[in-house]
């Protein structure tokens, strides 16, 4: 149909790039983004009525991390270069809720990753290049397909930002927002890491944390166990508890002493 769209449904990033990438044809930042669901060329208005009835989460907005770089596709010569995500089940239980609710017919096992590059690309370059990208998602979006990786927004889901960073005399301090103490301790992982992007390499894996001073002490942890092997800018987070509990998650006002 001539008024039809190339439509998808995507997760907009907000992260910490790597800057001087190799060569190659780089996706604008704005660009970047974690595809859920490819809906083809189609009609615009009851992709616009269905996306509007999913009952998408509407509180914090889902973090990870990015360490190493993928090309693709893997079969032959590749064309994309692209971050892949951990945890590795990111967004799994969205992408197919909206896959199921849109009606898309899914041919392969969803991959979670965000490209950064398209067209021809010098692999081993890339392979050299550090990939460390710690991120958060802003949103759900339908997108429309522009030609060239340019793309437009037709309709939003936004989030809660997962933690963000507030003034404080001296150091440095975030508010830190989570569902439960393990996931107060991932988003307080990733806002050390936008300051300082290396210490995606030294995440650990997930742990239980049966109150706030355990979070510490793992990010303490964190902190010492990357400053023996690379060094860091910061000295330890402090133990303290100044802990909001909203009705749908819970807000850590964390501080880092430098």
């Amino acid at each position: 149909m001539m008024n039809d769209k190339k439509l998808f449904v995507a997760a907009e990033i907000e992260a910490i790039w790597p800057q001087d990438f190799p060569a190659g044809r780089i996706l604008d930042e704005e660009n970047r983004h974690l595809t859920l669901a490819f809906l083809g060329s189609t009609s615009l208005s009851p992709v616009l009525e269905k996306i509007k009835t999913i009952s998408l989460p509407s509180s914090i907005g889902p973090a990870g991390y990015c360490t190493r770089w993928s090309f693709l596709p893997s079969d032959h010569e590749p064309r994309i270069v692209a971050a892949d995500i951990e945890p590795p089940n990111f967004m799994q239980a969205d992408q197919k809720l909206i896959a199921h609710a849109l009606h898309v017919q899914e041919t392969r096992q969803f991959f979670p990753h965000i490209t950064v590059s398209r067209g021809a690309i010098d692999v081993e370059a890339w392979k050299k290049f550090s990939c460390q990208i710690p991120f958060y998602v802003k949103a759900i979006a339908l997108w429309e397909s522009l030609g060239n990786s340019h793309y437009q927004s037709l309709w939003r889901h936004s989030f809660i930002p997962p933690f963000e960073e507030i003034e404080h005399t001296a150091d440095i301090a975030f508010l830190i927002r989570g569902n439960n103490f393990y996931e107060l301790y991932l988003h307080a992982q990733l806002a050390l890491a936008f300051k300082f992007p290396p210490l995606v390499h030294y995440f650990s894996g997930e742990k239980k944390f049966p109150s706030l001073d355990t979070v510490i002490a793992a990010l303490n942890e964190l902190i010492a166990r990357t400053d023996l092997a690379i060094g860091v800018p910061f000295k330890a987070v402090s133990y303290h508890d100044e802990m909001i509990y909203h009705a749908n998650h819970l807000e850590w006002k964390m501080i880092v002493d430098v």
